[in-house]
């Protein structure tokens, strides 16, 4: 998603014509991808998988093609996939990204048809099957869907477009979340919960703030329990009640041309209860050309640093969304708590109605956050 974000702001913030040019865009889906790829004859001769056949029986048969599951066929299949991608991006100048076995294509509205030909008469030449008629055919159109995302390029001339989660998508979490808290005395399987956490990873890394996050985080806990059940309550269904309010109310994400008209807070915090200064926080302010403009920092107070202890031994976190709390301004304010596996998009994207100044709008941790020289 990252690279297609990137392909399309590069081409917004270009000085051509295809600036203002209507882009759209579609997915191309390989056909059975795994097992379009042979095992070599020297691995073949090694693996076989083993079925019984009877009380005292045992079948062996040969693995031909790449195993689903297996660890190196992922490995594999990957460096095959990425093949096609750098064929295209390199020699045809397809402007696209690929994940397993989805290739995403954006391109001006003018250039489709074209565009569609060369994809197709490579993936032919290379001997690469892929979907060529069904539902996994989409037209290029200016509204798309990819990995479960959806892009609307109908206001890119204006300077920006939309991203995010399919309704399909949302309706499927929350029904299984509903399933999960509806009625007394419920209990759900670890297995369940494990399952539902690795779809929530995925989603979450599309959705802006730390509501979402801290819910998730309590699903995780919970999807690692020693036993194979876990009853609905306490802890476990406030955060699935939190998760259901919040995949009700997401909202597309605003990618927009001009992300450097707000300016950004770095913020960090410290705490040395054995140091000569115990608790401090501190920040970098950013402008809007991408300049450290100013550097601060300030020791806590007992008082502070007593309430803070309250809720936690090592109280980072508070201190750093104590000062995110403390701007006033129209910044973004990024605390240093947790790595951020979207940074393009926090950089680059606004929710729909939603404030810019949240002061919960994103996080950094590791040497981007300049905040924590400061500390």
């Amino acid at each position: 998603m990252d690279q297609t974000v990137a392909i399309l702001l590069a081409m917004m913030r270009s000085v051509g014509k295809t600036r203002k040019l209507p882009w759209i865009g579609r997915t191309f889906d390989l056909k059975s991808a795994y097992k379009q790829f042979g095992v070599s004859e020297s691995d073949a001769n090694l693996l076989k998988i083993a079925l019984k056949s009877g009380p005292d029986a045992v079948k062996l048969f040969d693995v031909l093609a790449l195993p689903f599951g297996a660890t190196g066929s992922v490995v594999a299949f990957l460096r095959v996939a990425a093949s096609p991608a750098f064929i295209g991006t390199n020699g045809l100048y397809i402007c696209w990204s690929s994940f397993f076995d989805d290739f995403t294509s954006v391109t001006p509205q003018s250039l489709a048809e074209n565009i569609k030909f060369y994809i197709e008469s490579m993936f032919r030449l290379i001997g690469i099957d892929f979907a060529a008629e069904g539902d996994k055919v989409p037209p290029y159109d200016r509204v798309f869907k990819s990995l479960g995302l959806q892009f609307d390029l109908s206001s890119i001339s204006r300077g920006y477009f939309a991203l995010g989660h399919t309704e399909s998508r949302r309706k499927e979490l929350l029904e299984q979340i509903e399933t999960m808290t509806e009625g007394r005395d419920i209990s759900v399987s670890v297995k369940e919960l494990e399952r539902l956490h690795g779809r929530l990873v995925w989603f979450n890394a599309f959705v802006f703030g730390r509501t979402l996050k801290a819910a998730v985080g309590v699903i995780s806990k919970f999807s690692r329990s020693p036993s194979k059940t876990v009853k609905v309550e306490g802890p476990l269904k406030d955060a699935l009640t939190v998760l259901k309010a919040e995949l009700a109310k997401d909202e597309p994400v605003l990618v927009r041309e001009a992300v450097t008209k707000t300016w950004t807070v770095f913020t960090d915090g410290a705490y040395e209860p054995d140091g000569t200064v115990k608790a401090s926080i501190g920040g970098v302010l950013v402008n809007e050309e991408g300049l450290v403009v100013e550097c601060f920092g300030i020791e806590l107070d007992d008082g502070l640093r007593e309430e803070f202890l309250a809720d936690s031994q090592h109280p980072t976190v508070q201190e750093t969304k104590w000062a995110a709390e403390r701007e006033k301004a129209c910044i973004n304010t990024y605390a240093h708590a947790s790595a951020s596996q979207i940074c393009l998009h926090n950089l680059c994207g606004q929710q729909q109605n939603s404030p810019m100044a949240d002061p919960t709008f994103g996080s950094k941790s590791g040497p981007q956050n300049g905040a924590q020289a400061k500390t």
